[in-house]
This record gives C-alpha cells, sequence and structure tokens, in this order.
C-alpha cells in the first residue's frame, strides 16, 4: 500500500500561494515521519504552477532521495486550469511535463531530460514477461506516452540517486522483454525460464556505470518491487 502525499513544496510560503493555508509543511514532514515509523510507502504528489513552486522542483526531489526509505516516488501533477481563464493566463501558469524534465535537470543534474525521460507506458514490457513467467496477470500501465512520463533512479550505497537510462541500454533492454514474453510459457521449471531471462538481459547492463553497490543480479531482484515494495531495498 501507498500513502499519496499532497506535497507542492518545502516552503510555507508557497503552500501560502498554493493551498491557502500557511503551517502546512510541519504537517507534511511529520506525516512522512509517521509512514515511516508505520512502514507505509509514500508517494509525494506536487501540483505544478509556474511561477509559483516550479523553482522547488529540484528541493522536492532532493528531499525524496534522502528519504528514500520512506518516499517511493513523487507524482508531479502539472496544473490543469478548467473554467473561464484567459488564454494569457493559462499560458503564463501552464506547466509541462517537458518543463519539469528540464527543471529536474537544471536543478538536480542527476538526469539528462533527452535521454532519460520516458512514457510511463514503456513500464508494459516488464509487465509482460512478469505475466509470462509467472502465467497471472500483472499491473499495466498503457496511457498515451504524452498522459504520463518520467525516469526511475537507483540510489547507490554512496547515497547518489543515479537514472536507469544511465547503467542500461533501455531501448533494446525493453525491445529484449517483449521479444522474451512472447517465447516463455509458464511451467514448473520457473527458475530455469528466470536463469534463461537473466542471461539474455545481461549484456544490456553497464556495471561500470551502475550505482555503487548495484550488481546484474541485485538490480534482477530489485524488479520484483514493482509489486512488492518489500524487496525494492536492495542494499542490507
Amino acid at each position: 500500500q501507498n500513502l499519496y502525499l499532497q506535497f507542492d513544496t518545502l516552503s510555507d510560503e508557497v503552500y501560502q500561494k498554493t493551498r491557502g493555508r500557511t503551517s502546512l509543511l510541519d504537517y507534511k514532514l511529520r506525516t512522512v515521519e509517521n509512514a515511516r515509523k508505520v512502514k507505509l510507502d509514500v508517494i509525494l504528489v506536487p501540483t505544478m504552477v509556474k511561477g509559483y513552486n516550479d523553482h522547488q522542483v529540484g528541493d522536492i526531489v532532493r528531499y525524496a532521495a534522502k528519504n528514500h526509505d520512506v518516499v517511493s516516488g513523487i507524482a508531479f501533477q502539472p496544473v490543469s486550469f478548467v473554467g473561464r481563464f484567459s488564454q494569457s493566463h493559462r499560458l503564463e501558469r501552464r506547466y509541462t511535463l517537458a518543463d519539469l524534465a528540464f527543471d529536474i535537470q537544471r536543478q538536480t543534474g542527476y538526469i539528462d531530460a533527452m535521454s532519460d525521460w520516458f512514457p510511463i507506458a514503456c513500464t508494459t514490457a516488464f509487465s509482460k514477461l512478469a505475466q509470462a513467467l509467472s502465467g497471472s496477470p500483472a499491473l499495466t500501465f498503457s496511457m498515451h506516452p504524452h498522459c504520463s512520463q518520467g525516469t526511475y533512479f537507483y540510489i547507490g550505497q554512496d547515497g547518489i540517486p543515479v537514472p536507469v537510462s544511465s547503467f542500461l541500454d533501455l531501448k533494446n533492454f525493453l525491445g529484449e522483454l517483449i521479444v522474451l514474453s512472447r517465447k516463455i510459457k509458464p511451467s514448473r521449471f520457473e527458475l530455469l525460464s528466470k536463469a534463461r531471462v537473466a542471461y539474455k538481459l545481461m549484456k544490456h547492463f553497464k556495471s561500470d556505470k551502475a550505482p555503487k553497490g548495484l550488481t546484474f543480479e541485485k538490480f534482477l531482484r530489485s524488479l520484483d518491487g514493482y509489486q512488492d515494495h518489500n524487496l525494492r531495498r536492495i542494499y542490507s
């Protein structure tokens, strides 16, 4: 289970603009701490408005990385203007997913917006392989590429976030997952099937660029965390 926590900013001044209230930050931070105590994953959900909190993107990402034991992701939500807004107001405050990608690049240096940003629907490749191996339905995201985009980070033992696409030939890796999902059938020899999959995929892993402490075996093991959050933490 995840707790989706509205989290626009790390500044009470911004909360006054976006929510019309001050003293919200302490409440948000205490909520994260309480979630940590009961071992509940938190996904931060910032509503983004240009000129209000877009300068805080980097701070939010760094906060999530620092608290990755309890924060499992960030779901940035660009503001949606509906109703009687002028076109000039829409253009002034409009914030897109491309804006977000470039703001993360500029404010953190963690990603390259042009090479590390992908449609979330690319995860269907993992879902299809999981379904092929187990014979059971797997959670699948298949929305339009402009509807949802993002990147996945691995945090090494040194605490530095590294996008998965920097140490994995992601395009060919995902293509191979699709091919394997069509060939593999569920069987009582599931361990052997997994070994064959691992052997096929190993060539796409760049160990010299991986986060400190992350091996190909640990990377594959962490993929089970897609549905089992107990397997997301790969370092003891």
